[in-house]
């Protein structure tokens, strides 16, 4: 009995070292080359096979980024106050930021993509049938503007999207703490947790990866997947910190993400833009927000 007892004890520590040793906590890199991105998930495709992999993309500043600043995610960060220079008091938007300044400036903004080999790699990607998709924080409000920038530079995430485990196209859209809307490959998500929203949409359509590639431009969204994801042992969670966008700034600006020429630029155009669109649309200068929600 004892002999008995000493091998299945054996047994069971052989299968925890086997366990330990393949699985591992969620790992985070660190590039600004797309080319060391492709370089990984080609080798997971190849170790997992494609239904064993989910690419999932932020949008802003990691596959587009503005053309401008103004209204761009420099933009959104300076005005927020999370960068090096904050907004003066004169300089902030006051009125109905959440509501009309943002989903204006998408509407009226163009982007660019963040490396022009994006497209490519993406439809490569989709060709071969791996299940793709966007996860932002933008609202679904501003799906429009999102899907047609995304479109006019050849990402399509409709292609080949995340979607049922019947093989079924998934559509969703109601609130939580906030809203949010998957359609198109697209999950908008309003700034809610994106560790949680990946794993909310995972649930929702009752799938499971061996392994998730997670690109994104954000260090805030990055820990969130991370502390998400780290405990989960059963899946091979790869999380890119895309750098491109924020470092060619710092090269630009002498190391700073924004400079005060930038920041004064972005105010005076503000003020511009709405200058021009009162006079020409007297009924959006009044004090209530433009749109009801």
């Amino acid at each position: 009995m004892k002999i008995f007892l000493n091998r299945y004890a054996l047994i069971i520590s052989m299968m925890f070292l086997i366990t330990y040793v393949y699985a591992s906590p969620a790992k985070v890199d660190s590039t600004d080359n797309y080319e060391e991105v492709k370089l990984l998930i080609d080798q997971k495709l190849e170790q997992y096979g494609v239904k064993q992999v989910l690419i999932v993309f932020d949008i802003d500043n990691t596959v587009l980024t503005s053309n401008v600043d103004l209204g761009g995610d420099v933009w959104y960060q300076w005005q927020t106050g999370k960068l090096n220079i904050k907004p003066t008091e004169k300089q902030k938007v006051k009125k109905c930021f959440y509501e009309d300044a943002i989903g204006l400036l998408y509407e009226l903004g163009t982007a660019n993509l963040t490396d022009m080999r994006l497209p490519e790699y993406i439809s490569d990607w989709q060709n071969s049938e791996v299940e793709i998709m966007a996860l932002t924080s933008r609202s679904s409000k501003y799906r429009f503007p999102t899907e047609r920038e995304l479109i006019k530079h050849g990402v399509d995430f409709s292609v080949s999207p995340l979607k049922s485990i019947e093989g079924n196209e998934v559509i969703l859209n109601y609130k939580l703490e906030r809203r949010l809307s998957y359609l198109n490959g697209v999950m908008m998500t309003t700034g809610m947790n994106k560790g949680k929203m990946l794993e909310l949409i995972l649930g929702r359509t009752g799938r499971s990866f061996k392994c998730i590639i997670f690109i994104d431009d954000s260090k805030h969204n990055i820990d969130n997947m991370e502390k998400e994801f780290n405990n989960n042992l059963d899946i091979d969670m790869n999380i890119i910190h895309y750098q491109k966008v924020i470092n060619d700034r710092k090269k630009a600006n002498g190391g700073e993400v924004l400079t005060q020429a930038q920041v004064d630029k972005m105010a005076d155009d503000w003020d511009k833009l709405q200058k021009t669109l009162n006079e020409i649309f007297p009924g959006r200068d009044t004090g209530e927000c433009v749109s009801p929600y």
